[in-house]
């Protein structure tokens, strides 16, 4: 509905896991995990979230569910890459379960 009305508005979404920060050029509006720690922003809470584990069926049917914390160590888990992550209410597989393995990471899951 937006683009109908304003055609020659562009959006451009970055997916990023990163702080919010003080300083940053080129955007109007900025959506982060958590309390914005900036000064100079007005805040607004659009919801709340759930991070999961998740598996398909089919996964699942082949090689069972964990039944408990320490079987998630036999999992591959799809996450976030380490280096890049910012965000501690992100980083909440590995806090729990730090046995995890990672099999595939990306800058946003």
């Amino acid at each position: 509905a937006v683009q109908r009305r304003h055609p020659g508005v562009a959006v451009e979404i970055v997916a990023a896991t990163r702080r919010a920060t003080q300083q940053r050029s080129g955007l109007d509006i900025e959506v982060v995990v958590g309390e914005p720690k900036v000064l100079r922003a007005k805040a607004l809470r659009l919801g709340d979230y759930c991070l999961g584990l998740y598996g398909s069926q089919d996964y699942l049917d082949e090689h069972g569910a964990p039944s408990n914390v320490a079987d998630l160590q036999r999992f591959p888990l799809v996450y976030f890459i380490d280096s890049m992550l910012q965000v501690d209410d992100l980083d909440l597989a590995t806090s729990f379960a730090p046995a995890m393995r990672e099999s595939v990471t990306s800058t946003n899951v």
